[in-house]
This record gives C-alpha cells, structure tokens and sequence, in this order.
C-alpha cells in the first residue's frame, strides 16, 4: 500500500517544475522561486496526519533524485527512513515502500 499523498496535477507540474529548476543549481534565482513556491505548496496541503512531515521528506527525495541530485536524496532519503521506522516500526507498509526506493536509489547510484 502505497503511503504517499496522491499526486494531482497541480502536485504533478509544481514537482516538475522544481525538477527542472534544481537542474540549474540550488544557487540559481529561478531555483529559489520556483522552491519557494514549491514550499508555499506544501504548507498549503498540509494536513493533521502525523506522518505528513516524513510523507513530505519522502516527496522532497524523489524530487532531489529526478534532478540528479543523487546523493542528496540518498541522505534525504535515510533520514525520512529512521523517521518513518522510529514512528511506524519496521514491519510498516510506508517504511517497505522507502527502503524500496532507497535500495533503487542506491542501486542506480553504484553504492
């Protein structure tokens, strides 16, 4: 069961759009906009649902890593794990999902 938010297109465009831009670098000022934005997004769909801090961690590494900031989202994503396993315990469906993906990561990554 995938745990994430669904993606809207709204969602789906924003995330394609701060791809892009971090393709440019974190430095560059279109980045910064567009991440700006990206963030006002996510405080916009904020909800009570105590995972939405990791769900959102989760989202921000699989953006890092379709921008080619591998390492990035590997980091990211490991930390988003410890989160999700200390508040879901190890045998949870959403902690499967991002050992998953960081195995993939990892796995494209040569590590």
């Amino acid at each position: 069961m995938i745990m994430e938010e669904p993606i809207t297109p709204e969602r789906l465009i924003i995330d394609q759009e701060i791809v892009v831009a971090l393709k440019k670098g974190f430095d560059n000022p279109e980045t910064q906009i567009v991440f700006s934005k990206w963030l006002d997004q996510i405080e916009t769909e904020r909800t009570e649902d105590s995972l939405y801090d990791i769900k959102v961690s989760f989202r921000r590494a699989r953006v890092y890593f379709d921008a080619g900031f591998v390492d990035k989202a590997i980091a990211d994503l490991e930390e988003t794990l410890d989160g999700a396993i200390g508040e879901l315990g190890e045998g949870d469906a959403f902690v499967a999902e991002i050992q998953k993906f960081l195995t993939e990561m990892k796995t494209q990554n040569n590590m």
